[in-house]
């Protein structure tokens, strides 16, 4: 065989070279593509379980911190730990704070030795729970501040609970007892429930040893499983020390490949002594099905390209060796395959170009001038008619971009915008692959032009409809609204129809101005306007607005924004619990932290709260001070002869008689069982000791009929004493009057003494 002859027959290599290099560019931008679409898949994924399992905690948080808040009150009265358990006024209060709290379905007090002294469930009282973890937790770590999380409980219908408790210091500080509060397992899975935005979800809860109590929807089979194995998610989310974690791959508690969200639930206010963890997961099989099926497109072009090329190539290259005398009909072939190959780009919508950085030519194939909408003749400078299709605000990021790119070595990626010869603007996604000399110099960008409008207009419309609908606002149990940068109402559920008691087309012809209590508004539009500024995501206050019949409702209200894709507001979302009765309800709390319960006087510290400020009054501007020192004489007999009811009615009539006796500006306290003192501002030792004798010829000359008919008489002793040295304190004011009283029981009773 001639070698001439041979080698004349072997195909230029060049076609192909050009045809593989294209090829590469092409499918490396594919690729490159669908690389970059797989990682915002996974990124909106990721922020997106992420924003619904730092809800969940931040209600969860809120809902501790209103517990703790109502353990703490429950605690300062506890009853004692000797006698019958107490059913009636502690009991009462406890069904009341326990009926006011949401998320919380029972509170109780245990007394130091086990048995529940008050409970807001009758049939709890008397019984001993000494033997209870939780309690048992308590006794044997007792501290006064932490906020006590028990180990989820086993429930009678298989399902888990968890309680919360606090320890009840005595007078030294010591273990006292135990208050503690049943987790409300309907709320907590109706908070989870409320952001599970896709069929695919699932939401749970641990606490912080790796116990799984909860899930929604539920699945009971798992309740009470330890998550704490190694190389699990919860053991990783743990031993990273992180507040919040994402994770994917295979879930230990389901064996199911998902993405799952964790978050722990320990805030340092509270002083917990475990967290507990909050998980929201999404099937990855799911998560990525769209991303997959843009893949087999991609993927089936790209190779239908391949296929056409590489076929007309070869097949124009036989036709060129074998049938010489065929050129023509090989060339037409080949002329055919190129418009096929065109078609087939035109359809994808991705143009083609190769720019080439030294002599400044830019080459388009015939899809990129129809997506610019160029005639190709009509071109004289096709870099400069491309330029001019930048819209000039997008020209300098493009340039950046590309400067870039050639000064680093990198691939070139920029999204901008043109418009089209037609008028028309089209949001463009441009990828390049840069291509070296043998010197190392950047020469030439081949890459790709892709019309991307109405993708990104569609993915713009379906970010919208997931802010709207991902928070499942329409079956929330508390109230949720959308709101306009303005303050109109966009849409609003009917657990907000039921707060303000609008409906939903009233309120949407209304504003949050409206009916937001002019006290509270400067501070609400001042944190609208750092969200409109971007100084702050979100933001919680509580605030009252104005009920469509006019009284006041306090709210406790949670601000956020949803913003598209430049960082510009679109609207605000807002979340609204009506915490009117716990706001009566802590007003009555605090009532009762300063009065005693029977006689409506003020109770022990805050007499002396009152006695302190106005001693310090005293002893700044030099006036005089009195203080009178009562006590019952006889009242033991009292109580032991008619009984403690009638003890109390001494008690409640002697309290109306001081009250009566003694000026308004006068301070009265019941300091012990029958014990009283007074404060007698202005007054000196001669006009406290006439104001003593009136008192007690007023008791002596009360009669108090009982029910019976009996008529009942009492009598008191009472102690004086004047503040003598300014320096004194009222200590030392109370021990004088203390001895005082003294000496009127031991002269006989029914007496008046004054202090020497």
């Amino acid at each position: 065989m001639d070698p001439r002859s041979s080698t004349a027959n072997r195909p230029p290599l060049a076609p192909w070279l050009w045809l593989g290099l294209g090829l590469l560019a092409l499918g490396g931008a594919i690729a490159f593509n669908l690389y970059l679409e797989h990682g915002r898949v996974e990124g909106r994924e990721h922020d997106r379980l992420s924003t619904q399992a730092r809800v969940i905690a931040e209600n969860l948080e809120h809902q501790l911190a209103s517990a703790k808040l109502a353990l703490q009150n429950a605690r300062r009265a506890p009853p004692g730990s000797n006698g019958p358990p107490v059913a009636d006024t502690g009991s009462s209060q406890l069904r009341a704070l326990a009926d006011a709290m949401p998320g919380v379905s029972g509170i109780s007090i245990i007394d130091a030795g086990g048995v529940v002294r008050a409970s807001s469930e009758s049939a709890a009282i008397g019984r001993h729970e000494g033997q209870r973890a939780d309690f048992r937790a308590v006794q044997q770590h007792p501290g006064p501040a932490t906020l006590y999380v028990s180990k989820p409980l086993q429930l009678d219908d298989g399902s888990y609970g968890v309680n919360i408790s606090q320890m009840i210091p005595g007078p030294q500080g010591a273990f006292a007892g135990v208050v503690t509060a049943t987790l409300d397992r309907e709320y907590f899975e109706t908070l989870i429930g409320s952001v599970l935005y896709a069929p695919d979800m699932w939401g749970g809860a641990a606490d912080g040893s790796g116990t799984l109590f909860l899930m929604v929807p539920a699945r009971k089979e798992l309740y009470g499983m330890n998550l704490a194995q190694p190389g699990s998610f919860f053991a990783r989310h743990r031993a990273s020390g992180r507040v919040a974690t994402v994770f994917s791959g295979r879930v230990y508690a389901t064996r199911e490949t998902r993405m799952i969200a964790q978050r722990s639930v320990q805030p340092e206010k509270l002083t917990m002594d475990q967290p507990l963890v909050i998980a929201v997961s999404r099937d990855l099989d799911a998560v990525f099905a769209p991303w997959r099926r843009t893949a087999a497109t991609q993927a089936g072009l790209f190779g239908l390209i391949a296929l056409l090329s590489t076929s007309g190539l070869y097949a124009y290259q036989r036709r060129q060796r074998v049938f010489d005398r065929r050129a023509a009909e090989a060339a037409l072939a080949l002329r055919q395959s190129a418009e096929r190959l065109q078609l087939a780009a035109e359809a994808s919508g991705i143009g083609v170009w190769d720019y080439d950085l030294d002599s400044g030519e830019l080459i388009w194939d015939d899809a990129m001038y129809a997506i610019y909408g160029i005639d190709r003749a009509a071109v004289s400078n096709l870099y400069e008619a491309w330029h001019n299709c930048v819209l000039p605000e997008d020209q300098s990021m493009e340039a950046a971009a590309l400067q870039a790119a050639i000064a680093q070595g990198l691939s070139y990626s920029a999204r901008f915008r043109i418009r089209r010869g037609d008028g028309a603007v089209r949001h463009i996604q441009a990828r390049a692959r840069l291509y070296l000399n043998r010197a190392g110099k950047a020469v030439r960008l081949v890459g790709t032009n892709e019309d991307i409008t109405e993708r990104q207009q569609s993915e713009a419309a379906l970010r919208e409809s997931e802010e709207r609908f991902r928070s499942m606002f329409n079956s929330a149990a508390i109230g949720m609204a959308l709101v306009s940068t303005e303050g109109g109402f966009i849409q609003a559920n009917e657990a907000l129809c039921r707060i303000v008691g609008y409906t939903h087309e009233e309120l949407q012809q209304k504003t949050f101005q409206d009916i937001t209590h002019p006290d509270d508004l400067g501070t609400d539009l001042a944190f609208v306007r750092e969200l409109l500024a971007g100084k702050r995501d979100s933001y919680q206050m509580e605030k009252r607005y104005i009920h469509k019949d006019g009284h006041v409702i306090w709210i406790l209200l949670s601000g956020s924004t949803v913003r598209d894709a430049s960082g510009k507001v679109l609207y605000f979302v807002a979340q609204i619990q009506d915490i009117t009765e716990r706001k009566s309800l802590l007003d009555k709390l605090a009532l009762q932290a300063r009065e005693d319960y029977l006689t409506g006087l003020a109770n022990r510290r805050h007499f002396l709260e009152q006695a302190e400020a106005q001693l310090a009054h005293v002893q700044r501007y030099g006036n005089t001070l009195s203080l009178l020192m009562l006590d019952i004489d006889h009242f033991k007999d009292i109580n032991d002869t008619y009984g403690h009811k009638i003890g109390d009615l001494v008690l409640q009539r002697l309290s109306h008689i001081m009250r009566g006796t003694l000026r308004t500006v006068d301070i009265i306290g019941r300091i012990g069982g029958e014990e009283f003192v007074m404060l007698l501002p202005e007054t000196h030792l001669q006009e406290a000791v006439e104001a003593a004798e009136r008192l007690r010829e007023m008791v002596t000359e009360a009669e108090i009929v009982l029910e019976t008919g009996t008529v009942l008489h009492v009598t008191v002793s009472i102690g004086v004493a004047t503040l003598r040295d300014k320096a004194a304190n009222l200590e030392t004011l109370l021990s004088r009057a203390d001895q005082a009283l003294y000496q009127a029981k031991a002269a006989g009773r029914n007496k008046v003494c004054a202090a020497a």
